[in-house]
């Protein structure tokens, strides 16, 4: 294989109705740079490799990879573990980008270890488009704690989109995307790539659209696996910043522990959890008397309504009127839906750290 500037790594997994926009808008770069695209099938059901299969016989820089179906985490790291260049990107199967992705950020002499944008979520059924910027930015320092500062904006830690690593990076500290994990795996991979960089740019511009679809039964769908991501989440953040623990930092580790750990609880009322009454009461007792959950009980900013019954909750460490309390309010949300979120709109003032 040849050498390149940039490989582009799409994972693929039945996304055939979005493929061609998500590929013609990667081969319409505005850009000088030597890049390639990996394509990676991963055991598709529909004809996805078919149309992978088209446009490598169009295109010299299009390389195809067919695998078992095993994840999305396996596919990139079966790109990773065949990529010939100096930087890496990853771009969903599903979403697509403009024509200055990539000049926008790799338009530099100097070199980072990390690049970064903003990006642009599209509500498909809503038809809404909201802008997840982050400041402009450049740091290089060996003083990490600096740089973690600016990871706190918005949307870095938690996906591998609208940024370029460097492959040097990853291969010397075996950083891979882990395959235990259906959701929470970007997370994991850029706490440990974090770990490893003293300097990156970042951009407040938005050149990368990342396509939400069927959000209400994404939101609403009990996860089982979701317990070991939180787990594996945390660890990492709490990795991540051990060493930089100044007031803002603690500040932004409770609220992460907070909203992991609400999830942890909401999710258990999602539709489709077959969990008994006694499982979950078992659950709800671990997650409440969690001793970091406590310890940053008072410190974490979360005050709209919903935020002040799970921390009053976690401080009558009860976990039987914990589920009698939730069980109510995902049946009014469930049954009784126009009622709850009139009462809902009525009573939250989301308030953004």
């Amino acid at each position: 294989m040849n050498y390149y500037d940039l490989t582009i790594i799409v994972p693929i997994y039945n996304a055939a109705p979005y493929l061609n926009q998500c590929i013609d808008s990667l081969l319409n770069q505005q850009t000088n740079l030597n890049y390639c695209i990996f394509l990676i099938n991963d055991g598709s059901l529909d004809h996805s490799l078919d149309i992978c299969n088209t446009y490598k016989k169009q295109h010299q820089n299009i390389y195809v990879f067919n695998k078992e179906n095993k994840g999305t985490s396996t596919a990139k790291n079966l790109g990773l573990d065949n990529a010939n260049s100096k930087y890496i990107m990853f771009v969903d199967s599903d979403d697509y980008v403009d024509e200055k992705y990539i000049s926008s950020l790799l338009n530099d002499k100097e070199y980072y270890d990390l690049y970064c944008a903003g990006y642009s979520i599209v509500y498909e059924k809503q038809g809404t488009i909201i802008n997840n910027l982050i400041p402009n930015c450049i740091k290089k320092n060996k003083d990490t704690s600096k740089l973690l500062e600016m990871f706190k904006s918005e949307g870095i830690l938690n996906v591998d989109i609208s940024k370029i690593y460097l492959l040097e990076i990853i291969n010397k500290h075996q950083i891979r995307f882990p395959t235990d994990m259906s959701t929470g795996e970007d997370l994991v991979f850029n706490c440990n790539y974090f770990l490893h960089i003293h300097s990156f740019k970042t951009l407040k511009e938005s050149h990368y659209y990342y396509i939400r679809r069927d959000i209400e039964s994404l939101v609403n769908s009990y996860k089982p696996t979701l317990f070991k991501m939180v787990e594996k989440c945390l660890d990492s953040i709490d990795t991540l910043y051990e060493n930089n623990t100044n007031k803002n930092n603690i500040r932004y580790l409770a609220n992460i522990h907070f909203d992991y750990r609400f999830t942890e609880l909401t999710n258990l009322f999602r539709r489709k959890c077959d969990l008994s009454n006694r499982d979950k009461l078992e659950i709800i007792k671990v997650i409440i008397s969690n001793e970091k959950l406590n310890k940053y009980l008072d410190i974490s900013t979360r005050n709209d309504k919903l935020s002040n019954i799970f921390k009053w909750s976690i401080k009558q460490n009860n976990p039987l009127l914990t589920l009698l309390i939730y069980k109510i309010l995902f049946f009014l949300r469930y049954r009784l839906s126009h009622l709850y979120y009139y009462l809902r709109n009525k009573l939250i003032l989301i308030e953004k750290d």
